[in-house]
């Protein structure tokens, strides 16, 4: 059926070329010679009359060029006019045809409109419209008469692109047909290809190899339909076509990386998928942005092509280091790789105008890398069918000789070997669910995760998930999965998991079992660590316990499934853990932009932390406020370009001097402020004279042009030895700094009124 599309197709041209060929009266001219361009967009008169066409030939307003695309001196303007004059030849049903035009047109002979591609609005500007040829009808008499483009284009070209002609309509038209053949056979081969390789995923096991297969040879397919010239006689809906090339094109990567990440290292394996991932999201991200008209689509073209050669030099800089290492086959699938590489490398030089304009193979290349793709994969895969076959032999066999000793075995033994397979089995979900939690943003959306992933994990048991919500002492039911006579409970009150409490006297099987109307289930808690509150259970999973588990506690089997889930649970606290702690630390990372210290912001919520925590755990709070003496009037003499490299300078020197777990801040303008958990005042006071001594020895250098030194003023307020409280830190802090301003500047103040005489004593 296939030849016989492909004979029909080949004969069509021959029968329209006899037919019509008679009727042409000049072979088709192109149009490579004679071109004048003018930046900008022409003035109209009141009749619709461009005043641009009024122009004499000599005009010293246009300039030569030698093909109408990307004149010089562009610089960021989105209008060009071009001219030519037509040649004085006749053809019969005469039309200019054009490759392409970035982005949309209107075509003037004289002054008189003859074509127009988009809609221009008031400001001569209008939207991407697809990339068609176009046919302009030439009206009689248009032999050596000016004809004028009006071109509008926000993308990196402007102008038209590709083949310039004059022929008959009948010609072109069978011109189209015939170039189009050579691609539209490749597409049909690569398309009987790619429905053979996914009929192949659904029924057999290799389903990755057949996928991957099938996907390339589909994109390629596609891509190669809707970028063929026929495309458009058969569907004229040209940026419908130009969104399934985009598509198909950007899906290029992504299936090829899949083809040949079977084949490399273990180690290379991970930044492969790496690569078609971002391709992925890539081709996500781009059309869906082009769809809402965020973008246009043209540039989400010029930004792939980048990316796709940085994909395929790094895709080959992986696979060279291992071509002597892999089989014939593998080398087949390399050196295919290669040329369609090659192929795509060409055509996007081609597009960006690095090589003179041609219409690249692109059909052959994806159809010679779709065959031997499936050549080598139909191959391995009759092997394997055939490895299959005597390996299922043998097993027989084994089967048979090992079914006779089983057969002999306990009960306990046999249970103990199902419910380990049932954890290797149940080890691969695991590792999904763990990704995934990985990925969550929030603790909501890793419950959500645990939700959707614990009843592929727990199955076939029964079980449910709880989640106890803010501060209520109720767990409240997100999902539940298998059959139970009973049910469960929509509200699971915290009382009934006592067990689940560490206990001296049962062991943690044992307290873990909790009964429900008579039945037996596993309580198994999901516990995270929070920095204010400690650990905190806020998850519940029960399982519901089958007969033959619940009649034998004490049986190895069983004990394998309990530490199986509850290791699990472990797991799933610690990874909740760590989503809490990042949303946590992204609350707190706020940092100046000048001194990269962390703004004051980031310590109004510290210091209300660390003052909670200081009253926990009855250690000492200091801290330290620094202001810049005299820093206004260093300002107003050098510039403030002075003052804010003398502040970076003033900031580093300190980060420097402080230590690992001290927070200094930016307090504001030349203000600094640091926080030392667990530092007395005797340790502040030694560290801030240290600070006050080591700025005073820097010199302020800008612009090779010395300053002079800096001074500082410290005040330092430290609690238990200075406050009762410490959110009175902050204030006397101050007003220590402001003794040291008024007492002469360049010195460490501590405050001025002592502690409370029973204040607690510190712990360290």
């Amino acid at each position: 059926m296939v030849n016989a599309f492909l004979r029909a197709l080949w004969a069509l041209p021959l029968v329209w070329s006899l037919a019509l060929g008679a009727h042409a009266l000049s072979p088709a001219m192109t149009l490579d010679e004679g071109w004048q361009y003018r930046w900008g967009d022409s003035p109209f008169t009141e009749d619709g009359v461009p005043m641009w066409s009024q122009d004499p030939p000599g005009s010293e307003t246009w300039q030569s060029i030698d093909f109408p695309s990307n004149p010089p001196g562009r610089n960021g303007q989105t209008n060009v006019w071009y001219r030519v004059t037509l040649p004085d030849s006749q053809w019969w049903e005469p039309i200019l045809y054009i490759y392409s035009v970035d982005l949309i047109t209107e075509v003037y002979l004289d002054s008189e409109k003859i074509y127009q591609y988009g809609t221009f609005d008031d400001q001569g500007q209008g939207s991407f419209e697809g990339w068609p040829w176009h046919m302009i009808t030439l009206p009689e008499g248009f032999q050596g008469k000016p004809l004028y483009f009006r071109i509008y284009s926000s993308y990196s070209d402007i102008g038209l692109w590709g083949e310039v002609k004059i022929n008959s309509r009948q010609d072109q038209v069978l011109t189209l047909l015939v170039s189009s053949a050579d691609a539209l056979a490749a597409s049909a081969f690569s398309l009987l290809i790619a429905v053979l390789a996914l009929f192949f995923a659904l029924i057999e096991t290799q389903r990755r190899t057949f996928v991957s297969v099938g996907l390339f040879s589909l994109s390629s397919a596609l891509m190669v339909t809707a970028e063929s010239p026929a495309s458009l006689l058969l569907f004229y809906q040209p940026i419908a076509w130009d969104y399934v090339a985009a598509g198909a094109y950007f899906m290029l990567p992504v299936a090829i990386s899949l083809l040949l990440e079977q084949w490399l290292p273990e180690t290379r394996f991970r930044l492969i998928r790496r690569l078609w991932q971002g391709h992925l999201l890539y081709l996500v991200g781009a059309l869906g942005l082009s769809l809402l008209g965020f973008i246009i689509l043209p540039s989400a073209f010029y930004v792939f092509d980048f990316l796709l050669l940085a994909t395929l030099t790094t895709l080959f800089i992986l696979v060279m280091p291992n071509l002597r290492k892999v089989n014939r086959e593998q080398q087949a699938i390399i050196a295919s790789f290669a040329l369609y590489s090659a192929l795509l490398i060409t055509d996007m030089a081609v597009a960006h105008g690095f090589l003179p304009w041609n219409q690249t193979p692109l059909s052959w290349g994806g159809l010679a890398f779709s065959v031997v793709i499936s050549l080598i994969s139909l191959r391995q895969y009759h092997q394997t069918r055939q490895e299959l076959h005597a390996l299922n032999q043998q097993l027989e066999l084994k089967v048979d000789e090992r079914t006779r000793k089983l057969e002999s075995l306990a009960n306990e033994e046999r249970l103990r070997t199902r419910i380990l397979s049932y954890e290797h089995e149940k080890n691969l979900l695991l590792n999904d669910l763990v990704t995934r939690l990985h990925a969550s943003q929030t603790l909501e959306q890793g419950f959500d995760n645990l939700a959707s992933d614990l009843p592929a994990y727990t199955q076939p048991l029964v079980g449910a998930l709880y989640r106890r919500l803010n501060d209520t002492p109720d767990f409240i039911l997100l999902a539940q999965w298998g059959e139970h006579e009973l049910g469960l409970p929509e509200a699971w009150p915290h009382k009934k998991i006592n067990n689940a409490k560490p206990s001296t006297y049962l062991d943690p099987m044992s307290q873990a079992r909790i009964n429900l109307d008579g039945h037996p289930y596993w309580a198994f808690p999901i516990a995270v660590e929070d920095v204010d509150r400690g650990s905190d259970v806020l998850g519940l999973l029960i399982i519901a316990l089958p007969e033959q588990v619940a009649a034998g506690e004490r049986r190895s089997g069983r004990g394998h499934l309990f530490q199986s889930i509850r290791q699990a649970m472990d797991k799933v606290g610690v990874l909740l853990s760590s989503v809490i702690l990042r949303q946590r630390l992204e609350t707190l990372s706020y940092e100046d932009s000048l001194t990269g210290l962390k703004n004051r912001r980031f310590f109004n919520e510290l210091y209300a932390r660390e003052s909670a925590i200081a009253l926990r755990t009855q250690t000492p709070l200091s801290f330290i406020m620094v202001d810049l003496d005299h820093f206004k009037e260093f300002n107003d003499r050098y510039g403030h370009q002075a003052g804010d490299g003398a502040l970076r300078l003033v900031a580093d020197t300190m980060r420097s001097r402080f230590r690992e777990t001290d927070v200094i801040c930016r307090y504001g303008g030349e203000e600094f402020i640091a926080i030392l958990p667990g530092a007395n005042s005797a340790d502040a006071e030694v560290l801030a004279g240290d600070i006050l001594i080591a700025v005073n020895q820097i010199p302020i250098i800008h612009e090779n042009r010395g300053l002079g030194h800096l001074t500082l003023s410290a005040g330092i307020a430290t609690w238990p030895e200075h406050c009762a409280d410490p959110d009175e830190l902050l204030v006397l802090a101050d007003n220590a700094l402001y003794r040291a301003k008024e007492t002469g500047r360049n010195r460490v103040c501590i405050p001025a009124r002592p502690a409370p005489s029973n204040l607690p004593e510190p712990t360290n």
